[in-house]
């Protein structure tokens, strides 16, 4: 099972780089390097074992245009060779209001009614497992470019011996 990858329309996606890429974002680029440390670092001594790698993590800068933009409801992680195992998000957008939509919206594991949606606002970081959090974004109707929706998503992976969890039934459901 590879991720599954789709286009989204008016979505637009690019991977913070380092290396010869620096300069184009210095500034993210630090903090994706200094998330990925400090955070896994932090979560690695609430488990017996290391969960995290301090050393791996892919990421997305994502900007959703309006129009109805959105993202289907998915799991990060679905299994197979697939190593993400937490996701943190931080979002980027000083003039959401609520009627811009984008909402990100979190399922209860057993049920396609009950929800809790998380407002896109300004400097919102939040994590959860990529592999056991059903969820999706609601669509975004920004008018100009001061109203896009902008998030940056970290995935860090998981540690030697940590299982990637799937689950059948929640699947089924959702």
């Amino acid at each position: 099972n590879k991720p599954e990858t789709y286009q989204k329309e008016n979505v637009y996606t690019m991977q913070v780089q380092g290396g010869d890429q620096y300069q184009l974002a210095p500034r993210l680029t630090e903090y994706v390097v200094q998330l990925t440390a400090s955070l896994t670092a932090a979560l690695n001594v609430q488990f017996p074992q290391p969960v995290l790698l301090e050393t791996h993590q892919t990421n997305k800068l994502a900007v959703c245009t309006g129009d109805g933009s959105h993202y289907a409801k998915h799991y990060d992680n679905q299994g197979g060779e697939d190593r993400r195992k937490l996701t943190a998000l931080y979002y980027m957008n000083p003039n959401w209001q609520e009627k811009l939509g984008g909402c990100f919206r979190a399922y209860k594991r057993d049920s396609t009614e009950e929800f809790t949606d998380i407002a896109p606002k300004f400097d919102r970081f939040f994590c959860f497992w990529s592999d056991e959090l059903i969820h999706s974004v609601q669509p975004s109707f920004a008018t100009n470019d001061d109203e896009h929706r902008w998030a940056l998503t970290v995935w860090l992976y998981a540690g030697d011996g940590v299982e990637i969890k799937r689950d059948p039934e929640a699947e089924e459901i959702h």
